[in-house]
């Protein structure tokens, strides 16, 4: 066997190189940095859509307990003023004793929280459980009010008394604040079974 020949088949057994071994690691390292910043990715935008199907489920369940006093409503009774209308609604509800209790539902005080509030015949508060703990841009109408041609009475520009009477359809519309800055938003209408418009000019 000649020394050439030998030498050939002693290069081509001599197998990898550290370089050729490092090039390979640092390769499979970038593939798996790849791998794991696209999990860590999927994992948060999974987590994200839970929270935020958690929380638009918890709204409209909060909603849902307004829905069924209203719909069981006897008709809008008069706000407190003009103004405060798009940020209250108070109405006569039916009790299981056959009587109706004076209940309001509007923002508290601080325009953070939504409740509702049981009032005395001096509307004075005597119980009040708070429906959504935490509401955003409440300077933003939450009740809209319509009449039955399906005119909007803009609240602040109608009178109480025009809102007491013609009212027929509320639109409640809240936001709620969720991670990184985000917000929900949950709008429902409700028309008042019980409502029998007296015969007054509504817009």
């Amino acid at each position: 066997m000649s020394t050439r020949r030998v030498a050939r088949r002693t290069r081509s057994e001599r197998g990898t190189s550290l370089l050729e071994a490092m090039i390979t690691v640092t390769m499979l390292a970038a593939a798996m940095a790849t791998m794991m910043a696209a999990f860590t990715s999927l994992t948060r935008a999974v987590h994200h859509n839970e929270q935020r199907s958690d929380a638009e489920r918890s709204m409209n369940l909060s909603l849902d307990t307004v829905l069924r006093d209203l719909r069981a409503a006897e008709g809008v009774m008069k706000p407190t003023s003009t103004h405060t209308a798009a940020s209250e609604l108070i109405v006569r509800v039916p009790t299981d004793s056959g009587t109706a209790s004076t209940v309001r539902f509007g923002l508290t005080d601080d325009d953070r929280s939504f409740v509702r509030q049981e009032l005395d015949e001096n509307n004075k508060i005597i119980a009040q459980r708070v429906i959504v703990a935490s509401v955003i841009d409440a300077r933003e109408s939450v009740f809209r009010y319509f009449t039955s041609g399906g005119t909007e009475m803009q609240a602040g520009t109608i009178d109480a008394e025009t809102i007491q009477k013609c009212t027929v359809r509320v639109r409640i519309t809240l936001r709620a604040p969720i991670e990184n800055g985000e917000s929900i938003s949950s709008s429902t209408d409700v028309a008042f079974r019980n409502v029998r418009p007296e015969q007054v000019v509504c817009p």
